[in-house]
């Protein structure tokens, strides 16, 4: 795991697959936890996150995390939002 760009402590790091992750501990960051998962799927440059288009250049999952045992996986129980959530940002590579 690596400390990203945001600064409340959020964590993230690069999947087997290749994609950059990032965990929203609080289930309500999205946004800065896009941001920080497109930053680690761009190797840490920052200007290359924000240069990349929705949809074109990335495709982004979300999973439920379950702090206390780390996993991620699917949950039934309760909402989707509000929910600790881990991003996944993979960068496609044929445009």
């Amino acid at each position: 795991m690596i400390a990203v760009f945001s600064g409340d402590g959020c964590l993230g790091g690069r999947c087997s697959c290749g994609a950059g992750f990032v965990i929203d501990e609080t289930g309500h960051s999205g946004g800065q936890a896009l941001l920080d998962a497109q930053a680690v799927a761009c190797d840490g440059d920052l200007d290359a996150a924000l240069a990349l288009a929705s949809g074109e250049d990335y495709e982004v999952e979300t999973r439920p995390y379950q702090g206390p045992i780390n996993t991620v996986g699917r949950r039934r129980a309760g909402h989707g939002y509000m929910q600790p959530k881990v991003w996944f940002v993979k960068l496609k590579t044929n445009k």
